[in-house]
């Protein structure tokens, strides 16, 4: 397994993880999968395009032999020297391999803040679980409302589904 960037001309590879995560996770993400489903070619090239091309944003993505297992994004966040993390998904046949883990420390390698982000739904513990592992704790939590996103695309306030806003400091032990 590796991490990579897509290029645009991946976007069908992007496009098909982002929708198996939809359909796997239906309350994890801001997006819902009709909204996602009418989206165009364009959209999908945007994406990977902006996503390499201004600083702190990102979309990375965990590919095999066989395809693309992993994706997770970040961008920044209103807030100065604040990075969100975005669409964590691992494939479900591929979780508990370290494909997660591989894919945090990516993103976390590659952006440049001072706080590292990210909201998660508290009924999936295998992911509550990683990210504490990693370091990450607790701000608050709060019932069926999101303060960032979904897709990875830019802001998605008001959508429900986040639990558990949770912080990473640089320098903090990532923990096993």
């Amino acid at each position: 397994m590796r991490i990579v960037k897509l290029l645009p001309d991946r976007w069908r590879d992007y496009q098909a993880i982002r929708l198996e995560a939809l359909r796997t996770n239906l309350d994890a993400f801001g997006a819902t999968l009709e909204a996602t489903l009418q989206r165009p070619e364009a959209w999908w090239r945007g994406v990977l395009e902006t996503a390499q091309a201004e600083p702190n944003k990102t979309a990375l993505f965990a590919e095999t032999p066989d395809g693309i297992i992993g994706l997770a994004g970040a961008y920044p966040e209103q807030e100065p020297r604040c990075v969100d993390i975005t669409s964590m998904f691992v494939t479900p046949s591929e979780r508990g391999k370290g494909v997660g883990r591989a894919l945090l420390q990516a993103v976390v390698d590659e952006v440049v803040a001072e706080r590292v982000r990210l909201c998660v739904n508290a009924s999936i513990l295998a992911a509550v679980g990683l990210y504490e592992r990693f370091g990450f704790v607790t701000l608050s939590e709060s019932m069926g409302t999101r303060s960032r996103g979904g897709d990875g695309s830019g802001d998605n306030r008001g959508n429900g589904g986040c639990q558990s806003p949770r912080v990473r400091r640089p320098g903090m032990n990532a923990g096993s």
